[in-house]
């Protein structure tokens, strides 16, 4: 019995030094896991907002309609994009006569008084 005692002993002395050791892995453990849940948090809160401003500001002709077929949505993004880029007068010109732009860039006189 003084054998197995002393074994018990020697394992119990040798996981007292190791305590120390121990403890400092854990509080390694106890800190990464903090920077892993709070990293993981942040990714989650930016991947949410990022899919609501995404929903938000991406626009109706981007967007496949519930029910729409693949067919009708491109025809519905190339007319979309046909009428983005049409001209307002038809010939490309400015509605103001290039020799009226110095007129209206100068600036007015104030009355004297």
């Amino acid at each position: 019995m003084g054998k197995l005692t002393a074994q018990i002993l020697g394992l119990v002395a040798a996981l007292a030094a190791l305590a120390p050791v121990l403890s400092v892995f854990s509080s390694l453990t106890t800190i990464i896991a903090g920077l892993v849940a709070i990293f993981g948090v942040a990714r989650a809160i930016i991947g949410a907002a990022a899919a609501i401003a995404s929903e938000k500001y991406t626009p109706d002709s981007a967007k496949k309609r519930p029910g729409e077929s693949t067919n009708d949505y491109f025809k519905r993004r190339e007319e979309y994009k046909k009428n983005r880029y049409k001209k307002s007068s038809g010939d490309g010109r400015s509605a103001v006569p290039t020799d009226e732009l110095p007129k209206l860039c100068r600036p007015t006189q104030q009355p004297a008084g």
